[in-house]
């Protein structure tokens, strides 16, 4: 794994810290290397996606070495992002907030797109379609899992969010099969780490930051694949 060089990339200059290296092989004092949240922000506006996106390929390829048959059956699902604009506060009136043309100043990059749509029958019978819109991006993400290992994110694309779920779907597609239930567990994961509301604006910062996101799963995910099989080697 190439952490070192991700923490590098990212403009952060590792502190070592002592103890810390009794636990870890590259031993960072965290609070001492990241500078703060701004910080962080700023480099993810600059950093090119590939270093990412390819970081996040070699997780993958990491996984699959160590949990056989990773990848055969994959899923995918879609999540909405809310831009960091005032448009997305419903206690500040926005004129045209429904108009599909609006560009937000506070984040150029994002579209007026429909979070969710309902159908309400009236008194007289009729029915009105309810639509839940916000101004941000959509992320699609494949997913594979494992009823030993768990859940892996295989690859991850994030655009506008006035753009059809087909064109999120086509770029990550290979063989999509009934598992959606582990793209919802990793939606459930990357909310928690505040993929839904991400405090950085345009399209690179928030590109930047989901795969961040989907990479600290994998690693996660990756630490205990191996500590399942040293367990299991240890059984042998």
């Amino acid at each position: 794994m190439q952490h070192p060089w991700l923490v590098l990339e990212l403009g952060f200059r590792p502190v070592t810290d002592t103890q810390a290296a009794l636990a870890s092989p590259y031993g960072f004092d965290v609070v001492a290397t990241v500078p703060s949240a701004r910080w962080l922000r700023e480099q993810l506006h600059r950093l090119d996606p590939t270093l990412l996106t390819d970081l996040l390929a070699h997780t993958v390829q990491a996984l699959q070495q160590e949990i056989p048959g990773l990848g055969e059956v994959v899923a995918y699902d879609f999540k909405h992002i809310y831009a960091w604009v005032r448009e997305n506060n419903p206690q500040v009136y926005v004129k045209a907030v429904f108009d599909v043309t609006h560009i937000p100043t506070g984040d150029p990059d994002c579209r007026l797109g429909v979070k969710k749509s309902t159908n309400q029958v009236q008194p007289d019978g009729s029915i009105t379609e309810k639509k839940e819109s916000l101004f941000g991006y959509g992320t699609s993400v494949k997913a594979a899992t494992d009823p030993v290992y768990g859940d892996v994110v295989l690859a991850n694309y994030t655009l506008p969010f006035n753009e059809a779920d087909v064109t999120y779907y086509r770029p990550l597609y290979h063989a999509v099969y009934n598992q959606l239930t582990s793209c919802e567990r990793i939606n459930s994961q990357a909310q928690a780490l505040g993929i839904e509301l991400p405090k950085v604006r345009n399209g690179r910062s928030v590109a930047n930051l989901n795969t961040l996101i989907y990479l600290i799963m994998n690693v996660r995910a990756l630490q205990k694949a191996k500590s399942i099989n040293t367990r299991l080697l240890q059984m042998n």
